[in-house]
């Protein structure tokens, strides 16, 4: 495991162009009522959910995707001046390091820092054939941001990935996620990123391909945004890759926290 470093002090943010291919969804701040605050401790004998709340599924979902590729996004989850200090705070204060990954056989250090909390130390997971340097419980940060979310989703997440992309160079490659994942939600903190999805193909054939109906694209993309929050459920993971590419002309920095529900299997 490489040594863990201290993320540096944030560059300057800067609104990114909008692609040519237009968002998906509202860009109005997602309206809160005052709720119980929600219990973000993990529990074996737990079951997780999908989000179901209405005004969230029907306000933000995205149009031109499967219809069992349940995906939404909202374009102003977080207010501006929320989402900077979050952002700040989150450089300084989160324990940031580059995994370990295993390519061709070979370890390779990861260029793009990471940092990986759980809420309990009994909940594990791996990195392309590494374990993760997870900490726990979440630290009261995350704790504050983990309750806003689950506060509007009303389901509880119990870990947490953060991603740290310093410039337009740093990038993730086209995959997709752990299908055990019921529910994934991610918060963008700082400057926007192109985000893309591109229809599975197996053996030469689209994957759900018949079962569609009409306006679904094989490829959707648009840029996710300062302060936006996107949630992926269904068959999502089935029937689509994701990425964000290199954009070299980027010279700001971006923040994923991404939300997923563990499983402890031991």
């Amino acid at each position: 495991m490489s040594k863990r470093t201290r993320a540096g002090a944030p560059k300057a943010a800067i609104l990114a162009h909008q692609q040519e291919s237009s968002p998906p969804s509202s860009s109005s701040t997602l309206a809160t009522t005052k709720k119980k605050r929600p219990n973000l401790k993990s529990k074996q004998e737990h079951t997780f959910q999908p989000v179901t709340d209405p005004n969230f599924t029907s306000t933000y979902r995205v149009a031109g995707l499967h219809p069992r590729a349940q995906v939404f996004y909202c374009e102003a989850f977080v207010k501006p001046d929320l989402a900077r200090e979050w952002r700040d705070r989150l450089l300084s204060e989160m324990e940031w390091y580059r995994p370990t990954l295993r390519v061709y056989g070979k370890d390779v250090t990861q260029s793009r820092q990471i940092a990986a909390y759980a809420t309990t130390s009994d909940l594990k997971l791996t990195y392309s054939g590494h374990p993760v340097e997870m900490h726990h419980p979440f630290p009261p940060l995350l704790t504050q941001i983990a309750t806003h979310l689950t506060q509007t989703l009303q389901i509880d997440f119990n870990h947490v990935m953060l991603n740290l992309y310093e410039d337009g160079s740093r990038y993730i490659g086209k995959h997709r996620d752990n299908k055990e994942n019921l529910c994934i939600a991610s918060l963008s903190l700082g400057v926007g990123r192109r985000w893309v999805m591109d229809r599975v193909r197996r053996k030469g054939f689209v994957v759900g391909a018949g079962d569609e109906g009409d306006g679904v694209v094989d490829r959707k993309e648009w840029t996710l945004a300062d302060g936006s929050l996107l949630v992926m459920q269904g068959d999502t993971q089935e029937l689509y890759t994701h990425e964000i590419p290199k954009e070299p002309k980027i010279k700001d920095l971006r923040i994923s926290l991404t939300f997923r529900q563990l499983l402890n299997k031991e």
